[in-house]
C-alpha cells in the first residue's frame, strides 16, 4: 500500500505572538521564508510570485493592548495572461488569544488601472482560512498589500491573553495547516507506536507522508485527519527492532504536552531530523527522553522552548549521552529543571552559558550523577525563586570548575546534600549565598574531598534546623570559619565533622547546642584534631552521642563551658577509649 501526500506550499510570512506574566503585551516576529525570494507558486495558467518587502524580520517588544504593527508583502502576476480568482489565505494558525482581540486588516494597491480589494478589520482566525478572494490579476501586474496586526484595547483587564500564543502564514493559492503530534496518554502508556517502545532503535520525523507497503502505520495527529503519521519498519539489525518514522506535510507541531514522549525507548540510538518537528507551542518537555539509555548524541538546537515551562526530568537517566547542543534553549518561562540532567553519567559537557532562568522555582537533583561533567558555568541563572537546592550536584564527583556566582539563594530553603561528592572542587564561592531562609544544610558538602578551606563567614543560620554530615569526608579541610554560625535551632550535628581528618583546630566557642538531641559520632575519625572550643555549648538536649570521639587523637585539647559540660564531655572521650584535657572556659 502507498500512502502519498503532496501539497503546494508557498510560505511567506509568520507572525509570532507571546503574551508574557506581568501586564499583557506582546512579543511580534515577522520573517520569511527565502527573504526577498520567497517560493514561487505555480498555478495552471500562469506564475504568481510572492515577495516580502524590506528586512526579512520586525520586532516589537512589550506591545501593550492597543498597539500595532504591520508589515507589506507584494503578488506579481509573472505569467502572459490574467490570473482568475487568487486567494491570500491564513496557514499553519496557531490562535490562543480568546475574545477575538487579535485583529487584522488587509489594504491592497494595483500597480495598473484595475483597483484590488483589500479587507477590513476581522479577528485573526483560529484555523487555516482564507483571507480574501482577488477577482483578477493581469500579466505583468503587482498587488501590494499591507498586513495590520492589532492587539485591542477593550479598556478592561485583559489579563486572560497573558503567556498566549498567535502565529500564522500568509500564502497564495492554498491553504494548509499544521499536522499536530498527539500526546501521549501517560509517559508510560503503551498506546501506538509507543507499544514498542523498548524495540525501536532509531527515530525519524520525516517532512512528506510516504508509508511503504506493509508497514505497520498509525494516524498520530491530534484530529486524526491522518495529517501526521507514523510507521515502522525493521532497522535491518536483525535483532527484532524497528525504526519509527513519524511525518507530516511540512512541519510536524509537537503537542503542547509532549511529557514522556521518549520516555522508556531503553535502545533508541539516533534521532533524525528533530528540525522537522515544530515546539513552538510545547509547554511540557518533562520526562521527554528520560530512559534513553543507549543514545549517545542529541541535538535540539532546532527547538524553540519560549513557552516551555517544565523540563523536569527531561533527560534523566540517558546513561550514555554524550553530546547534547541547547544552543537555541529559551528557558525564561521555564519553572521547574528538578532532576533535568540527574543520571547522565556520561555527559561530560553541556553549554548552559545561555540559560536565564528568572521563572525557575524546582532545581533539585538538577544535575546528580552527572559523574564525567568537569565545567559548569551558570553565571547567568536567576535562582531567586528556587526553593530548594536539595542534591543539586550530587555526585558530580569530575566536577573541577563551577561558576554560580550569581547565584541569589535568597528563597530558598533546603541546601541539603547540595554539594554532596563533588570530590574534585578545589574551590567553592559561595561568600554571597543568602541562607537566611534555610533550614536544612546536612550533607552540604559530604565528600567534598578536595576542599582545603571554606568560607563560611556569611552564612546565616538563624533558621537552620539541620546540619548533619554537613562537612563529612572533607578529607583535606584544613580551615573552616564557623564563628558567626547561629544554632540555636539546630536539633542534629550527627557526624557533621567526621572523617575531616586534616582539621587540627576547631572554634565552636559561639555554639549553642541547647536544642540539639543528637551528636552521634559527631568527631568521629577527626585524627589530627588537637584543639575544640565548645565553651557556650550544653548538652542537656542530648540524647543521641554514640562514638563522638571515636578515633581522635588522645590527650585532645577541649574547652567547655561548666562542669556539667565537663562531665559530658570526659564520659563521651571514656566511651571512645580515649583521655584528653577537658578544661573550662575562664572568661
Amino acid at each position: 500500500m502507498k500512502y502519498n501526500k503532496t501539497i503546494l506550499i508557498l510560505t511567506t510570512i509568520a507572525i509570532i505572538i507571546s503574551f508574557m506574566l506581568g501586564i499583557s503585551y506582546a512579543y511580534f516576529s515577522i520573517e520569511t521564508i527565502g527573504n526577498e525570494t520567497a517560493s514561487t507558486q505555480l498555478i495552471t495558467t500562469a506564475n504568481l510570485r510572492i515577495k516580502y518587502q524590506g528586512t526579512d524580520t520586525i520586532n516589537t517588544d512589550n506591545m501593550e493592548p492597543g498597539d500595532t504593527t504591520s508589515t507589506t508583502f507584494t503578488v506579481k502576476n509573472t505569467g502572459s495572461v490574467p490570473v482568475n480568482n487568487y486567494q491570500v489565505y491564513f496557514s499553519n494558525v496557531i490562535n490562543q488569544i480568546i475574545n477575538d482581540e487579535m485583529v487584522y486588516t488587509l489594504t491592497c494597491v494595483s500597480d495598473d488601472t484595475n483597483p484590488c480589494e483589500g479587507k477590513l478589520e476581522t479577528a485573526v482566525p483560529t484555523e487555516a482560512s482564507p483571507a480574501l478572494t482577488q477577482a483578477s490579476i493581469a500579466p505583468g501586474t503587482t498587488h501590494t498589500y499591507t498586513l495590520t496586526v492589532t492587539f485591542k484595547d477593550t479598556g478592561s483587564n485583559q489579563d486572560y491573553n497573558q503567556k498566549k500564543l498567535a502565529s500564522f502564514k500568509i500564502t497564495i493559492n492554498e491553504q494548509y495547516g499544521f499536522g499536530i503530534l498527539v500526546a501521549r496518554q501517560s509517559y508510560t502508556s503503551n498506546e501506538l507506536f509507543w507499544e514498542h517502545r523498548e524495540k525501536i532503535t532509531e527515530v525519524t520525523f520525516g517532512d512528506s507522508i510516504n508509508i511503504p507497503d506493509g508497514a505497520t502505520y498509525w494516524d498520530v495527529s491530534v484530529n486524526q485527519d491522518e495529517s501526521v503519521m507514523a510507521y515502522i519498519i525493521d532497522d535491518g539489525l536483525e535483532t527484532n527492532t524497528y525504526h519509527l518514522y513519524i511525518m507530516a506535510e511540512g512541519d510536524i507541531l509537537a503537542n503542547q504536552n509532549s511529557q514522556g514522549f521518549f520516555w522508556g525507548f531503553s535502545v533508541l540510538k539516533k534521532i533524525n531530523n528533530l528540525d522537522n518537528l515544530n515546539t513552538i507551542i510545547v509547554t511540557d518537555l518533562s520526562i521527554m527522553f528520560d530512559g534513553c539509555a543507549n543514545l549517545q548524541t542529541l541535538d535540539l538546537g532546532s527547538f524553540d522552548t519560549s513557552n516551555v515551562t517544565n523540563m523536569g526530568w527531561m533527560f534523566a537517566n540517558c546513561g550514555e549521552l554524550r553530546v547534547l547542543n541547547l544552543s537555541s534553549f529559551n528557558v525564561e518561562k521555564v519553572e521547574n529543571m528538578h532532576f533535568m540532567f540527574s543520571n547522565c553519567s556520561k555527559l561530560t559537557t553541556v553549554d548552559l552559558s545561555n540559560f536565564k532562568t528568572s521563572s525557575l522555582i524546582y532545581a533539585e537533583s538538577m544535575f546528580e550523577y552527572c559523574r564525567q561533567i568537569t565545567s559548569l558555568d551558570l553565571r547567568l541563572f536567576d535562582v531567586s525563586r528556587v526553593e530548594s537546592f536539595f542534591c543539586m550536584f550530587y555526585e558530580c564527583n569530575s566536577l573541577t570548575y563551577l561558576n554560580i556566582s550569581s547565584f541569589n539563594t535568597i528563597s530558598c530553603g533546603s541546601m541539603q546534600g547540595m554539594f554532596y561528592g563533588c570530590s574534585s572542587l578545589d574551590s567553592i564561592d559561595i561568600s554571597h549565598f543568602n541562607t537566611s531562609k534555610v533550614t536544612y544544610m546536612g550533607y552540604l558538602f559530604y565528600g567534598c574531598s578536595s576542599l582545603t578551606e571554606l568560607n563560611l563567614t556569611n552564612f546565616d543560620t538563624s533558621k537552620t534546623t539541620d546540619m548533619s554530615y554537613m562537612f563529612k569526608d572533607c578529607t583535606n579541610l584544613t580551615n573552616v570559619d564557623l564563628s558567626t554560625f547561629n544554632t540555636t535551632k539546630v536539633t542534629s550535628m550527627n557526624s557533621m565533622f567526621s572523617r575531616c581528618n586534616s582539621l587540627t583546630s576547631l572554634d565552636l566557642g559561639n555554639f549553642d547546642t541547647s536544642k540539639v538531641t543528637n551528636m552521634t559520632a559527631m568527631f568521629r575519625e577527626c585524627t589530627k584534631l588537637t584543639n575544640i572550643n565548645l565553651s557556650t555549648a550544653n548538652f542537656v538536649a542530648a540524647r543521641y552521642f554514640t562514638d563522638v570521639f571515636a578515633s581522635i587523637t588522645s590527650e585532645i585539647n577541649i574547652i567547655v563551658k561548666d562542669a556539667d559540660a565537663q562531665t559530658f564531655i570526659n564520659a563521651r572521650l571514656s566511651d571512645a577509649g580515649k583521655t584528653g584535657n577537658v578544661t573550662i572556659y575562664v572568661p
